[in-house]
C-alpha cells in the first residue's frame, strides 16, 4: 500500500507474501520460527490460547518492558519517562556470564531502551532508531 511503503511494493509482496499467517511470519523471521520455536519456548499467542498479561498496573511501554526483560513488575516504575532502570534485565543477566559476555546487543525503535536496559551499567550496547550503529558499537577515539 502507497501509504505505508513510498516504493513499490511488489518486492515486499514477492518475498513475504503467503496464503496464511503461518507461511509468512516464517518467511518473515525465519530464526526466530525454527530455531526458537524448535529448540525454546514460545508464549502469548492468543489465538492459541496462549494468554500472557500483564502484572504492573500501568498499561504503558516502559512499565511494560521492565515487566518483560525483568520478569516482574514495579509499581514504582510509572512512567515513560523513568530513570535508567534499576533491576538487572534478562539481557543484562547473559551479558554478566561468562559464554555471552560482549556477546548481548539490544535493537529497538524508542530512545528509552537505553534507559530501560540500562546501557551505561549493563555494558550492552542499545542502538535506537535514530542511533548511529558505528558511534555505537566502536568505542570513542580519545584525543591526544
Amino acid at each position: 500500500m502507497k501509504q505505508f511503503n513510498e516504493w513499490d511494493s511488489a518486492y515486499i509482496f514477492e518475498k513475504y507474501w503467503a496464503p496464511d499467517a503461518e507461511a509468512r511470519r516464517q518467511k518473515l523471521m525465519p530464526f526466530f520460527w525454527s530455531t526458537l520455536k524448535e529448540q525454546g519456548q514460545l508464549y502469548g499467542n492468543r489465538w492459541k490460547n496462549s494468554f500472557v498479561d500483564n502484572a504492573n498496573p500501568y498499561w504503558f511501554s516502559y512499565p511494560g518492558y521492565n515487566e518483560i526483560l525483568t520478569g516482574y513488575p514495579d509499581t514504582a516504575v510509572n512512567s515513560n519517562d523513568h530513570p535508567a532502570n534499576s533491576h538487572t534485565t534478562v539481557l543484562e543477566y547473559l551479558n554478566n556470564q561468562p559464554a555471552y559476555k560482549g556477546k548481548v546487543a539490544a535493537f529497538g525503535a524508542w530512545y528509552a531502551f537505553d534507559r530501560i536496559i540500562n546501557e551505561k551499567r549493563s555494558g550492552i550496547p542499545v542502538m535506537n532508531a535514530l542511533d548511529s550503529l558505528v558511534a555505537t558499537i566502536q568505542p570513542k577515539k580519545k584525543n591526544c
